[in-house]
Formats: structure tokens, sequence, C-alpha cells
């Protein structure tokens, strides 16, 4: 089903846009709501022709979550709320009106933020990139001070102490059955050994200064973000998960970064 989703505005809300979808010509939506006691008219700043308008609509609220004031209504700019809309109907558009809209100001606003969302891609890469050189560095010093022994080396330790056990202290059997119970208890108490060993090692103090020197290297880079300056490329160093202004400290150009 094809559909409008459009942007009204209405001078007696400032600073609001509603956002919705409509099977029939968004004018005659506009004059619909004009008919709702409203003491000012509803003014149509934009509307897009689309498949599945009510989908596009709902992904276009959702979106736009952080700024809603009502069911409908945002508060941000009728070129912002554009930006959104296009990102999201992507080649959708069967056809497209910028009635009292800004193009050029949408425009500009939908490049910054596909900008911004490459920064945020390269930044995570850089993070995950930082994070994995960090922890292969560890593993190769735990590796290096706690080496991972062979298990055939605890299970033929197990398998000789069960047999002289057997062969000093034990009942008089056959020597078919001597090592019959030798490697059978000799292989599960080597077994045993190697998990007790290796939960012994892990609990050591030199094990566990190697994880907290490893975390405390891991913890900026967690906590932080490298983006680079949406106008002259220097990175930058931030918190990773809040939604701030950011300033370059090069060309001190400021804008809003998301995490």
């Amino acid at each position: 089903m094809k559909g409008w989703v459009y942007i009204f505005s209405n001078q007696a809300m400032p600073g609001l846009v509603k956002v919705g979808f409509t099977t029939k010509d968004p004018e005659l939506r506009a004059s619909e709501l004009n008919h709702t006691g409203s003491p000012r008219r509803h003014l149509v700043d934009y509307d897009v022709l689309v498949e599945q308008p009510r989908n596009i609509e709902q992904k276009v609220h959702k979106e736009l979550a952080e700024y809603r004031e009502g069911k409908e209504w945002f508060r941000c700019t009728p070129e912002f709320a554009i930006s959104v809309i296009q990102r999201i109907v992507g080649n959708g558009v069967i056809a497209e009106s910028f009635k009292r809209a800004d193009r050029i100001k949408a425009g500009e606003i939908r490049r910054r933020q596909e900008e911004e969302k490459k920064n945020r891609e390269r930044a995570e890469a850089m993070w995950q990139d930082q994070e994995r050189q960090i922890r292969t560095t560890y593993e190769q010093r735990l590796q290096q001070a706690f080496p991972e022994r062979a298990v055939w080396g605890y299970i033929i330790v197990g398998v000789m102490m069960c047999l002289f056990a057997l062969v000093g202290f034990g009942p008089k059997l056959s020597d078919g059955w001597i090592m019959f119970w030798s490697i059978g208890l000799g292989t599960i108490g080597g077994l045993m050994g190697r998990t007790w060993h290796r939960d012994y090692e892990r609990s050591s103090d030199d094990y566990r200064a190697i994880l907290q020197q490893r975390d405390q290297e891991l913890s900026p880079v967690r906590n932080y973000l490298v983006i680079a300056c949406l106008k002259c490329g220097q990175n930058l160093r931030i918190p990773r998960g809040k939604k701030l202004m950011v300033k370059c400290s090069t060309c001190r150009t400021e804008f809003i970064h998301q995490s």
C-alpha cells in the first residue's frame, strides 16, 4: 500500500513538528486537522510518497523518541526530521515534496549524520582492535607464566602412582587386573589432578596480578572512544555511552556525538 509520510508544523506550537502518515493527500489531512479546534492552521512542511507508510512512520517515531513531546509531535526542526525520514526510506522514495522545509539544510543534516555514523563505526573498530591487542598480549603472558601442560603427562603420572600403590599395598591381583585398575583409576586421577592444578594456578597471586594489569589497561579502552572531528579530522577522546557536545581542541568546532 502506498501512502505519504508527512511533516506538519503549527505556529501555535513553535519548535514542534508532527510526523505522521496518510493514504490521502497530505494537504487534505492538514485541512482535516485544522477543524479539530487548533487556534492556528497545520501547515505541510514536507511529504514523501512511499510503500508501507505506516511502517516508515513507526521507524521514524522510534528514531525520534528522545525528542517526543506528544503522540506524534517532536521537538526538532522539520529539516532534522526530514533527514531521519530520508535515511530510513533510502531508495524507496516514489515522490518527494519540500513544501516549506529547506531542502539544502535537510541534506546538510543528513550528510552530517552519515559522517557521524562513519566516525562511530571507525571508532568502534578501533576500540575492538585495541581490546583484541591487549587481550592477545596478556594471553601470551599468561601462557608463558603458566604454560598449558599436556593432559597425557597427568594421566601417565596418575597411572604410575596407581600401579605402584597396587603392586606395593593392594590386594593380590593378577598382572592383567593390576594394569586394568592402574590405567582406569590413573586416568581418572590424572584428569582430576590436571583440573586441580589448573584451578590452583588461576587462584594464585601471580595469575591474578596479571589479570588485574590486563583489566587496568582495558578500562580506558572500554570507557572511552576515539572519534574524528567532523571538520578537521582531529582524533578526539570522549567517554563511551553518552550523548554529549564535543568541542574539537584544534579547530574549535562543536558537534553532538551519540556513543
